[in-house]
């Protein structure tokens, strides 16, 4: 799993973020409706940790939900019932930036009716839902999705079976982390109805568990840039005290802003490169462009080139500056 901008926006937030997802003996609203499974991943600025479970729903799995997910009466007997899951569960929609994919319609909806029926509600519901079907849909013009589809359109692939809570996590996981570095952290939050950072009133009323790290200024980023022996961003994060994909996240903003120049930011060799290869790139009648940087960028990296070249999201947009693709920063 990837989860770089994940973990970018539990920075910013002073939040945890849980992706999770859940299988179900049905669907809601039936007699015979409990949850079966639960896997989750939540991820800190300090790492990640990925847990999970199958769960004794305590009603007999459907048919169709046994031969979906492989999920049998007997492998759930002696599991635990949803009552181990529920005061976490409480403590998640509190505090956490929860994910998933549809999991404002019915992940969180479903959690909300298990804890109610174990006797630890959930007042007031999901605090702050970022639903990765929601901005994929936003983000895409798309009017519906499945996850596999989705995945797939950002370069993403399930790892192990789907309809199992961990496949369906994992793979959510990448796709949400593949939005959020296509669209941005700002953007992303405000397709999802979501501020970036808590507001004023919420501060006041509660420290956040983790405090966001600092972002270098651009003065520090412009020296390692012009410092760097040669332009890797590994170079550049030694000198920064952050890791190579911050560094490059941190500039990529900087250079959006227009705080860090054109001629600042562009890698000579690649600059030039980019020039044909661009040209060659959008010549293919298979690369339509519709604004998104990830799936271009994997499109240039399969194309021949010296190994000067540096390929990068901040050299893609000097690139697509000097072609006109994209407005210039000021």
């Amino acid at each position: 799993m990837r989860f770089d901008y994940i973990t970018e926006l539990s920075r910013v937030s002073g939040k945890h973020v849980t992706i999770f997802d859940l299988e179900t003996t049905t669907f809601r609203g039936r007699p015979n409706f409990g949850i079966m499974e639960v896997a989750a991943l939540t991820v800190t600025p300090g790492g990640a940790v990925a847990y999970g479970h199958l769960i004794n729903p305590e009603k007999a799995i459907s048919r169709e939900a046994e031969e979906l997910t492989g999920i049998t009466q007997s492998m759930v007997r002696q599991a635990p019932t949803w009552a181990k899951y529920a005061t976490l569960m409480q403590t998640i929609a509190r505090e956490h930036i929860v994910s998933g994919f549809n999991i404002s319609t019915f992940d969180c909806p479903a959690v909300l009716e298990l804890n109610q029926r174990y006797g630890q509600p959930i007042e007031g519901g999901f605090a702050n839902v970022l639903d990765a079907r929601t901005l994929y849909m936003k983000a895409t013009g798309q009017k519906k999705g499945k996850l596999p589809e989705a995945a797939a359109q950002f370069g993403q692939q399930p790892d192990g079976e789907l309809h199992r809570a961990a496949a369906d996590v994992a793979l959510t996981v990448n796709l949400l982390d593949a939005l959020l570095e296509d669209q941005g952290l700002e953007r992303a939050l405000e397709l999802c109805g979501l501020r970036q950072a808590p507001s004023e009133r919420s501060k006041a009323r509660r420290t956040p568990r983790v405090q966001p790290a600092a972002v270098p200024s651009t003065e520090a980023l412009l020296a390692a840039l012009r410092q760097a022996r040669e332009y890797s961003f590994e170079n550049m994060a030694k000198a920064l005290g952050r890791s190579a994909r911050d560094v490059e996240f941190d500039l990529c903003k900087a250079y959006d802003r227009g705080d860090i120049s054109v001629d600042d930011a562009a890698h000579g060799e690649t600059r030039e490169w980019l020039k044909a290869g661009l040209f060659e790139v959008m010549s293919d009648p298979a690369t339509p462009w519709d604004g998104r940087l990830k799936p271009l960028l994997e499109r240039l990296k399969a194309l021949d080139k010296p190994d000067s070249v540096q390929l990068d999201y901040l050299q893609l947009r000097v690139g697509l500056d000097d072609a006109g693709l994209r407005p210039r920063p000021h």
